[in-house]
């Protein structure tokens, strides 16, 4: 039987200069698929890199996270277009 999975896309600022951008934790949206997960972080990412100023919008980071042996559950993606603040989208149980 498989796991029922959701893909959660947040917004992370900088933990030691949150002030820089409100919320410090934002979540953009919970999505069925990883695909249209993907779409969406990587839209927020764009738009925090024509912000900043910076260049790293497209190629993510693999996210491997998991507490329970074999679970992808916390696994996904990171994108970081800025040196402030990241893009996640990761698995979390629906």
């Amino acid at each position: 039987m498989r796991n029922n999975v959701s893909w959660l896309v947040c917004k992370v600022g900088c933990i030691e200069c949150g002030i820089i951008e409100e919320p410090v934790l934002r979540i953009i949206g919970v999505y069925a698929a990883e695909e249209e997960a993907v779409t969406s972080a990587r839209a927020e990412a764009h738009t925090i890199a024509r912000r900043w100023g910076m260049t790293n919008p497209e190629e993510p980071y693999p996210v491997r996270a998991a507490d329970v042996l074999g679970s992808r559950l916390g696994a996904g993606w990171m994108w970081t277009p800025a040196d402030h603040e990241q893009v996640y989208a990761v698995q979390v149980p629906s």
